[in-house]
């Protein structure tokens, strides 16, 4: 089973290697906030520890609410990126009919600038949503990362309600 999900992640991390949210670098916009040491990290999805890392990293948190949460050193390089990294700061939304949306993640708004729709610099690329979009399309299939984009679903509808 690991096989085919490292397979799975290879395709997935090919998929979205070179594509970023803007037409430049909007790390630009606050000196990659996202990327600092001592941020609090981005969560991994199943199995993806394994396919980066091995078996173990000192930099992987497990939470109290089930999630492995990789802590950022400041820099690395852009081929180990997890996932939440790769469509930051987007996020793989299920609704409650189960469809996929892209939407921007409600944790990454204390963060990042790209939040502000108003903008016409920093409007986020379309073609970075339709990737995401299909990327994610394609993982869901598989019940793994569907229960898992559940799951996150479920924390940011609960988040909403602090916002």
């Amino acid at each position: 089973m690991k096989k085919q999900i490292f397979k799975i992640y290879k395709k997935a991390y090919k998929s979205l290697e070179k594509i970023t949210p803007l037409y430049f670098d909007c790390g630009q916009l606050c000196s990659n906030k996202c990327c600092k040491q001592g941020s609090e990290g981005m969560y991994l999805f199943p199995y993806e520890s394994e396919y980066l890392y091995g078996k173990t990293n000192s930099q992987i948190i497990h939470t109290n609410n089930g999630f492995d949460l990789l802590l950022c050193k400041g820099e690395c390089e852009r081929s180990t990126r997890p996932l939440a990294c790769r469509i930051f700061p987007m996020f793989p939304y299920l609704d409650e009919k189960g469809n996929l949306e892209v939407k921007f993640d409600l944790r990454a708004k204390s963060i990042c600038p790209l939040q502000y729709t108003d903008i016409p610099e920093i409007t986020i690329e379309k073609k970075f949503i339709r990737r995401i979009q299909r990327v994610f399309k394609s993982l869901t299939k598989y019940s793994l990362f569907y229960d898992y984009c559940r799951k996150l679903t479920d924390e940011i509808n609960f988040l909403k309600k602090f916002y």
